[in-house]
């Protein structure tokens, strides 16, 4: 009988599933494929379990920094995966999903970080791919509310079934929005200019609406950095209802996500326009209004007061 092969290190399964990347995913055979989603998902346990792609031996590091090459040029930046969902030719959501989880898991380390960035293209790719995700997200939302009123109109009947097909959209834009608030918060390896490129802030900001809670505090997060990095990530918040939802945010949901869009309004209010607009919008007799209800609250209560005294007469000159 023979003995079964001893299994891969992993420097050797990191080399033998970069060998598998660096094919056009168009041109694998069916074993191929498969191999390499089998890799993927490996990888993405491994990672996700604490494996550490900067430990081990010199080998092994240069193996794992050689695969991200790999995933960001021959994956994330292909033809195939650079389609909008649904697009003829566009990856499988299972595929691109598999591929995402490895570079999320991978950009914890700033080396990677700083490797994304100086592909030329790489990120401005991400930011489309979040782009068309975050408007698929709506599309699904306005889609089973025709279901709801009884729309029978044909092409929505089939627009649904396309999308019921991949189920994965949802986790695909988490995944994204992920990315983005891991680049936003390491601003000395990502510049905040880089992700305004992309329209990282104007994605973000159409973000607030939604309901799903990982998404919005990735929103959050990432909305709360850039626009502390430079008053022109503010911008999409201003020019859209971002701010109506912001409010409404920070009046009636959860702390946390009420402490985050405290944060971030307390940034917008810093703002001129951005205090103009947080008075059209009665923000300041709002915010009054939940002054008893955040009592109980520090966090909540310090950001109402900042609130209230931005955007109150007189507050030109205030610097918090």
């Amino acid at each position: 009988m023979t003995s079964p092969a001893p299994p891969l290190s992993v420097s050797d399964a990191v080399e033998a599933l970069s060998r598998l990347l660096r094919a056009p995913p168009d041109a694998q055979s069916p074993a191929d494929s498969l191999d390499e989603a089998r890799g993927l998902e490996g990888l993405a346990v491994a990672l996700a379990s604490g494996h550490d792609p900067a430990a081990g031996s010199e080998a092994s590091v240069s193996a794992m920094r050689e695969l991200f090459r790999a995933l960001v040029t021959e994956r994330l930046m292909s033809p195939s995966y650079v389609a909008a969902p649904g697009e003829d030719g566009a990856a499988s959501a299972e595929s691109v999903l598999r591929v995402l989880q490895c570079a999320r898991l991978l950009l914890r380390d700033r080396w990677f970080v700083r490797e994304l960035v100086a592909v030329d293209g790489a990120v401005a790719a991400l930011g489309g791919k979040y782009r068309a995700y975050a408007v698929r997200h709506w599309d699904a939302d306005d889609d089973a509310a025709a279901a709801a009123g009884g729309e029978k109109d044909e092409r929505a009947r089939d627009d649904r079934g396309d999308r019921a097909k991949s189920a994965f959209g949802v986790e695909i834009l988490s995944e994204l929005a992920s990315v983005f608030k891991k680049l936003a918060s390491d601003g000395e390896s990502c510049p905040w200019r880089v992700l305004h490129d992309a329209a990282v802030p104007t994605t973000a900001a159409g973000l607030l609406p939604t309901r799903d809670a990982s998404l919005l505090a990735s929103a959050l997060v990432t909305l709360c950095v850039l626009v502390a990095a430079s008053e022109e990530c503010a911008v999409p918040l201003l020019a859209s209802d971002g701010l109506d939802h912001l409010l409404h945010i920070f009046l009636e949901y959860a702390p946390p996500f009420k402490h985050l869009a405290g944060d971030l309004l307390h940034l917008v209010c810093r703002l001129r326009d951005g205090r103009r607009e947080v008075r059209r919008l009665g923000g300041v007799t709002l915010v009054l209004g939940s002054l008893h209800a955040a009592s109980g609250d520090e966090i909540a209560l310090e950001a109402s007061l900042r609130c209230v005294l931005y955007t109150g007469p007189h507050t030109t000159a205030l610097a918090w």
